[in-house]
């Protein structure tokens, strides 16, 4: 994803959840770091506020659900995204994080 990032792109741009942490990544609203262990990774973000961190939990229980455990990559998370979004925890963030989202949005037809 970082990659991605630092070439102005974002994956799965047609999902809001995907944007939104792209957006919290991208300011600097949480860390990241990662370990191995032998054939083991683990993956850790830190966030640095409450909207930092439900976005990474959401994008978190996404990814190691159905992407991973179920090799669905179709699903759209939109709709948790506009939740969270739309949380006392986010309200400081929300119009900046709905016109990153609306400036970089693409339907899946033009990704």
């Amino acid at each position: 994803m970082e990659s991605k990032l630092l070439a102005d792109q974002n994956p799965r741009a047609f999902d809001k959840l995907f944007l939104m942490e792209a957006y919290m990544k991208y300011n600097g609203y949480y860390t990241t770091s990662v370990e191995q262990s032998g054939k083991s990774v683990a993956v850790s973000k830190q966030a640095k506020n409450s909207c930092a961190y439900r976005v990474i939990a959401a994008h978190s229980d996404a990814v190691s659900g159905d992407f991973f455990a179920r090799g669905d990559i179709t699903k759209d998370y939109s709709s948790t995204a506009e939740a969270i979004l739309n949380s006392s925890d986010c309200s400081s963030l929300k119009s900046d994080i709905e016109s990153y989202i609306s400036q970089r949005q693409k339907h899946r037809g033009r990704m």
